[in-house]
């Protein structure tokens, strides 16, 4: 099965590549960055197929490009952004950006491309600051 990756070069990112890598699965990993190299050595010794491409997910056009090319069975989206609570009112455009409408050009590409399967990440983050 081939399975798309957002996010592909963050912690999560990678230990999700990590593991479908493992199961023998293609993975297209996603991202506006390289895979770190030590990353990609330690994937070259697992059995699934490994391919990437740079994606920044508030290009529509990029998504559906991407999807078109590898009609992929499933998605795993990782791509967020998560501020720090010092920066956040600055970075707030950039995150509704990505974090919103990055999610819907994405599922607006999975949908054209027939992509059966979406599954989201999240972080406790979205939650603001604890009361306590």
């Amino acid at each position: 099965m081939t399975i798309l990756v957002t996010g592909a070069a963050g912690f999560v990112g990678l230990n999700i590549l990590h593991s479908l890598l493992k199961r023998e699965q293609v993975v297209i990993a996603c991202d506006l960055h390289e895979l770190p190299s030590a990353a990609l050595v330690r994937f070259s010794a697992l059995p699934g197929t490994l391919c990437h491409e740079r994606l920044d997910v508030r290009d529509a056009q990029a998504c559906k490009s991407v999807m078109h090319k590898h009609r992929p069975a499933a998605i795993v989206h990782a791509a967020a952004m998560t501020p720090a609570t010092r920066n956040e009112l600055e970075m707030a455009a950039d995150c509704v950006a990505v974090n919103i409408g990055g999610t819907v050009n994405l599922f607006d590409a999975a949908i054209a491309a027939g992509v059966s399967r979406v599954v989201i990440l999240s972080s406790a983050a979205v939650y603001g600051a604890a009361g306590f």
